[in-house]
């Protein structure tokens, strides 16, 4: 199902998204990961659609159609972008979907606007509030020098080794990090690896402002395989959250399993 193609200008970007269902459904907005674009999200479109919602996907800026970079790509300004996307497509309230950087950048939207997510489904990512490990911060300093010197084609081909092996997904991974250009790569990497060491400052007993389902890949080795190994305690310090695990997919599991992502 193709869905209805609008845009909206943002800090030096023109940020796509594609509108699929009724108006008068409750909105879901799909938010992928790094390097990525609203393609890792086809699979689940029409079952959505099917069970009574309206699925808004969009492009990250830098990535895909949401071309160019603009200003900057960093969290916050990917969260004033996904709520620019909302009103955009007429949904003042939503449940939203991320994955990998998405569900950073969904973490991000219910902490600022809690009044509009009505839900949360985040696959792939650790908890935006939780304090960075002491070696992770010591190892992203590190990280700008390593980047620099590395080769849009190596950042690339890491991109696609760590996502599957299966020649569909590996296909669709490829194009879409071809859509980015070498700065725009090392401003995506330089902002997943933040969400990971940065502080939040949301504290220490901050709680998601509305139900969460939080989902791994069963064999997601990225970054350590962090993902699987803090989706239980994560889950048991929320009073609104669950988790569960998808079945061998690595990332991501929209694609790689999306039968099994789509139910989750």
């Amino acid at each position: 199902m193709t869905g209805h193609e609008t845009c909206v200008e943002r800090h030096g970007s023109t940020i796509h998204m594609w509108s699929t269902g009724s108006r008068t459904d409750p909105a879901v907005v799909l938010t992928h990961g790094a390097a990525m674009d609203h393609h890792s999200f086809d699979p689940q479109i029409d079952a959505l659609v099917e069970a009574g919602f309206r699925v808004l996907t969009w492009d990250l800026r830098g990535h895909g159609a949401s071309q160019p970079m603009g200003d900057s790509f960093d969290l916050d300004i990917a969260v004033d972008d996904l709520l620019a996307v909302m009103d955009t497509g007429e949904a003042p309230t939503a449940f939203l979907v991320g994955h990998s950087f998405g569900g950073y950048i969904v973490q991000g939207a219910a902490a600022k606007a809690p009044q509009r997510v009505r839900g949360l489904v985040v696959e792939g990512c650790t908890d935006l509030s939780a304090k960075p490990s002491a070696l992770l911060a010591l190892l992203a300093k590190f990280a700008p020098g390593r980047v620099a010197r590395m080769p849009l084609e190596r950042m690339r081909a890491e991109s696609v080794k760590a996502i599957s092996s299966r020649p569909d997904v590996t296909a669709q991974a490829l194009e879409a990090t071809g859509a980015l250009t070498r700065d725009a790569y090392t401003q995506v990497i330089m902002a997943g690896l933040d969400c990971l060491t940065r502080d939040s400052g949301l504290g220490d007993n901050y709680q998601l402002p509305c139900p969460t389902l939080i989902t791994y890949g069963q064999l997601d080795k990225a970054n350590g395989g962090i993902f699987p190994k803090s989706a239980k305690p994560w889950a048991a310090r929320q009073p609104y959250a669950e988790q569960t695990e998808i079945p061998r997919p690595g990332t991501p599991p929209t694609r790689t399993t999306p039968k099994h992502s789509t139910r989750s």
